[in-house]
Order: structure tokens, then C-alpha cells, then sequence
């Protein structure tokens, strides 16, 4: 009897040894292996088995149309998001558990479509919008991301003219309807738009006459909250704290710019700055501070105002301040696209029409105590920076690239 159970032991060790032999020899696949042996074992019980190699496969160049868009790591902080031209971005944060970063969600130019893409890049770009909106000039969205009005030209009698269309996308991106299957328009003779940063809400113009007319509505149901009349209609607008609207005259070298405020709460409606030829601005949230420059010979110098004493400084750094940013977290912070060279030129128009370019580095400006510090070079990249916004903590930057509007990232920590 011990005879015969040393036999079949003996056996069971030379199959044992045999079958390891013959697996590791044959020209099996690495997957087909583990799927042998796990059928090899009783019940085809699992096994703590190595994974078979990763083959990775780099995603084709897309062309923004099939969510394909990947970053184009351009140095160790800076991530180009998009190939294609895009028309406006906005930060999307996460409400999941599992996605702590947030989109980047964007409307491609070209086709109108919406896109969400993470912040450096690390993932595909998903397509989470249907509609075709051809000829998109802007896009203004609402504080949470989930709507979102398209400004486009279309071609009627000959001519183009604006459309406003008005979009609602819920939280899994799909689109909803407002009053039909895809979204609603809005009035066509909207002249300027502006959406609040820290509600569902936006304010337009619309002109009448020599005046215009100012209305806040909500991007929900665009049902009217508040009406107000202007006494001007040449206006540029811009929501910058909850109760606050800014008005500023057309920019140009040759003409004087003004720059108003008109209050919600109390309906006031205030010159803040006047007869400064060129004249641009970045309203701080807080409302103590403004960013403004005017223009020169050939050339603009950058000045920083204060509202509560009315005091005016020479600011820390020659920008456009439309190339700034102001930091989410602190008063006193602000990041700037800085140019390494400014040429002559009449300002801001030659820019506008972009009949001069800019190349740009990225600093980071605290207002308080005057110190500046260059946080990225962005060379060899030649980026004319514009449109510029942080994520909730500060820990991304984007901006567009004003020749040829692509969206793009900088990692700040």
C-alpha cells in the first residue's frame, strides 16, 4: 500500500513539474496563461496572480470632434488642454468622491459642441453636448457650470446677424430643455452679457436709442429679477461681486474711457474713473481695488486704484489688465500674463485686432506689499494670454491663447 501512494505521489510531481514546464515554454499569451492555470485549480478558484503587461495605447490626434482631445504636456506645471480653438472655458467642480479635481468644461469654436476635460489634461476630453452651434463668438457661463448661453452669428437676408441661445445641462451633462428639446433663445438684440460669480443669474443690455436698458435674469427659467434703465448704451460689462456691475465705454486710444458702477441693492449708478484715453480695468471682488491702464504715445502704463480713498499708485508690472487674474483665496494676490516685450503700438486697439502680439510669463503680484515674483516662464511657448480664471483652490490656472484660441493649464502647486 505505501508502495502504491509513493507511486501516485511521484506521478502527481512529475505532471506538476511537466504542465509548469509546458506552460512556461509554449507560445501562449501571458492573459491565456493565468486563464489556464485559474481553470487548472479547483472550481477555477482565483489566484493572486501577476497582471499581464499593460500595453498602452496613445490616444490619435484628435480633432475635437470625438472627445479624442488630450494635453500636449508642454513643460513639468503647463498643459495644453486643447487642439482646437475653443470659444469660453469655465471650472466645474466635482461632486463626487472619487473626483476631487473637477472639469474643465469648454465649447469647441468650430462646432458649438461641449466638452469636459480634467485639469491637467491626465484623461480624454468627454463630449457632453449634441448641439451644433456654428460661428460662436462667446460664451458666458453660469456660476455652477450647468448652463450657459452661446453667442453665435447667422447668416439671414444676406447678412449676419447675433443669436443668443440659452442652454441647461444637468449634472451628467446631458442636456434638458428649457421650453424646447435643446435650450431657448434669448433676445437678439442683447447688446452686452455678464454672469455672476457667485450665483445662477446673469444681467444684459439691451439698447434703446441712447439709452439701455439693464436687466438681471435667471438662467434657470430666465424669469426677470430686476429691471434698470441707463442713461448710455456703449457699454462693455462686467459682474465682478454679488451686488456690483461695472460699466465701461468702449476702449480706444483716440476716445476718453469711463468706468461706472451700478450698485443693486441700492439702484445707485456711479462714475469711478473718467477721461482716461484707452482706458481698461480689472475690478478686484472685494471692491477696494481696481487695475486700470491708459494709453501713451505708442505705447499704455498700468496704474492700481484705490476705491475707499480714491488714491491712485503706479502698478508693479506694464500689463493689459484683462491678462490678470484675481487670486480666489486673497485680497491682496493677483497672477498676470506678463509680456517679455511690448511693442509699439497704438493701445489697447492694435491689440484687440491683433496687429501686435504678446509672449507672455505668468507672475504673481501681491498688491499689499509690492512684491512680484515670475511663477512660470512658459518659454519656448509663445502664448499671448487671455481669459484668464483659477480653480477653487488656487491649485490650477487657466487661460486661453489669444492666437489661436486654445485652452491651456499651469499647475501652481
Amino acid at each position: 500500500m505505501k508502495k502504491v501512494l509513493a507511486i501516485v505521489i511521484i506521478i502527481i510531481i512529475l505532471s506538476a513539474i511537466g504542465f509548469v514546464a509546458w506552460l512556461f515554454i509554449g507560445e501562449k499569451t501571458p492573459g491565456e496563461k493565468i486563464e489556464m492555470v485559474k481553470n487548472f485549480l479547483p472550481f477555477g478558484g482565483d489566484v493572486n496572480l501577476p497582471p499581464p503587461p499593460l500595453i498602452t495605447q496613445l490616444p490619435p490626434e484628435g480633432n475635437g470632434g470625438n472627445g479624442t482631445e488630450g494635453p500636449i504636456i508642454k513643460g513639468q506645471k503647463l498643459y495644453q488642454l486643447t487642439q482646437n480653438a475653443i470659444t469660453g472655458a469655465t471650472f466645474k467642480e466635482s461632486q463626487s468622491f472619487y473626483d476631487l479635481d473637477g472639469k474643465i468644461r469648454y465649447v469647441e469654436k468650430s462646432t458649438g459642441h461641449i466638452y469636459e476635460i480634467k485639469p491637467d489634461g491626465s484623461e480624454q476630453s468627454n463630449r457632453i453636448s449634441n448641439t451644433t452651434i456654428l460661428k460662436s463668438f462667446e460664451v458666458i457661463w453660469s456660476f455652477d457650470a450647468n448652463n450657459l448661453i452661446v453667442r453665435y452669428l447667422k447668416d439671414e437676408n444676406n447678412k449676419e446677424v447675433v443669436k443668443n441661445f440659452l442652454l441647461n445641462l444637468t449634472e451628467q451633462g446631458a442636456e434638458t430643455a428649457t421650453s424646447s428639446s435643446l435650450g431657448i433663445f434669448i433676445p437678439p438684440t442683447i447688446r452686452e452679457i455678464s454672469s455672476s460669480p457667485l450665483e445662477n443669474k446673469f444681467f444684459y443690455l439691451i439698447k434703446s436709442g441712447n439709452e439701455a436698458t439693464g436687466i438681471v435674469s435667471s438662467f434657470e427659467d430666465n424669469k426677470h429679477d430686476q429691471t434698470f434703465f441707463i442713461p448710455f448704451s456703449e457699454f462693455d460689462v462686467f459682474w465682478p461681486s454679488r451686488n456690483t456691475i461695472t460699466f465701461l465705454s468702449k476702449p480706444s486710444y483716440i476716445t476718453d474711457g469711463f468706468l461706472y458702477l451700478l450698485n443693486l441693492k441700492t439702484k445707485s449708478f456711479d462714475k469711478i474713473l473718467g477721461n482716461i484715453k484707452g482706458l481698461t480695468y480689472l475690478y478686484a471682488p472685494s471692491g477696494e481695488k481696481i487695475i486700470y491702464s491708459k494709453s501713451e504715445v505708442k505705447n499704455f502704463s498700468t496704474f492700481i486704484y484705490d476705491v475707499k480713498t480714491d488714491l491712485t499708485d503706479s502698478f508693479n508690472l506694464k500689463i493689459l489688465p484683462e491678462k490678470c487674474v484675481w487670486d480666489r483665496k486673497t485680497t491682496d494676490v493677483i497672477y498676470c500674463a506678463v509680456s517679455r516685450n511690448i511693442p509699439f503700438a497704438n493701445y489697447p486697439d492694435d491689440w484687440y485686432q491683433s496687429l501686435v502680439n504678446f509672449s507672455d510669463s505668468i507672475w504673481k503680484v501681491n498688491i499689499t506689499t509690492g512684491t512680484t515674483e515670475k511663477i512660470h516662464d512658459i518659454e519656448p511657448n509663445d502664448l499671448d494670454i487671455i481669459n484668464l480664471f483659477l480653480s477653487p483652490n488656487n491649485d490650477f490656472l487657466f487661460f486661453t491663447n489669444k492666437k489661436d484660441l486654445t485652452l491651456w493649464s499651469l499647475k501652481l502647486k
